[in-house]
């Protein structure tokens, strides 16, 4: 599989993957490591949350 992704940030932000991919090119592999550990929890705890959302609107339906 073959994906493309394309980040829109405005000068000054900081983006997480941008920071990630900046530590790695800087070398620093455990800061990318934290960062990427973080990128993965807080996905996993959102993707819990709107998956509980769900089930509790379809149960009411």
């Amino acid at each position: 599989m073959l994906g493309a992704i394309i980040f829109i940030i405005s000068p000054g932000a900081m983006v997480a993957t941008v920071e990630l991919f900046n530590a790695i090119r800087d070398g620093d592999y455990g800061l990318g490591s934290v960062i990427a550990s973080l990128i993965i929890l807080l996905t996993l705890m959102v993707d819990v949350f709107v998956s509980k959302i769900l089930n509790k609107t379809q149960e009411v339906i």
